[in-house]
């Protein structure tokens, strides 16, 4: 089983704190202690920033999986992807075989079909400020809807009935936090 997360490590603004505050700190100071601390700087969301590095946006990644599961802890909004693998034509076709739901002779009703990883999850915080897009065919356009009116149809997740929670979609992430979430349209 693997257990994907994103993290990042930051500089921890209690040591940045520590060193304004209590100079004489090994490391807060040059060795001759006539440098001033670094000074206390805010790093925006998506960047990663230390002392004298400029600063990096953080890479978008973006999986594909179900909604297992939707949390709320303070004022976060949490939830689990139970990734999947999207396959298509012969790739679709022998996973099939391979998972036992066809046979060699059989060909898929569809052109796709969806493997659900084996117990392959991640938690992620969803941005306050991430873009949702839900359809209803395969050629017409993904109609934006907003967040909050989503996460309320969702439910739960994955064991709730509604047919959002059981869909599967294309989550885009930025470090730790949830940034897009596109929905797959299967027939």
């Amino acid at each position: 089983m693997r257990v994907r997360t994103s993290k990042i490590v930051y500089l921890s603004r209690t040591s940045l704190v520590l060193c304004a505050v209590l100079p004489s700190i090994a490391g807060c100071r040059s060795a001759d202690n006539s440098a001033p601390p670094p000074a206390l700087a805010s790093v925006p969301p998506g960047s990663v920033s230390t002392i004298g590095v400029a600063e990096k946006p953080l890479p978008e990644i973006r999986d594909f999986g179900y909604l297992s599961r939707k949390a709320i802890k303070g004022s976060d909004v949490l939830l689990t992807i139970q990734y999947a693998e999207l396959l298509r034509g012969e790739a679709a076709k022998q996973a099939a075989i391979e998972d036992g739901l066809i046979k060699e002779d059989e060909d898929l009703e569809d052109d796709y079909y969806v493997r659900e990883g084996d117990r392959e999850i991640g938690t992620f915080k969803v941005d306050p400020r991430a873009k949702v897009f839900l359809t209803d065919s395969p050629e017409g356009p993904l109609k934006e809807i907003a967040l909050d009116k989503f996460l309320t149809q969702v439910g739960t997740g994955k064991d709730d009935r509604s047919e959002l929670a059981n869909a599967p979609y294309w989550f885009t992430l930025v470090g730790d936090r949830i940034t897009k979430i596109e929905q797959q349209f299967v027939p």
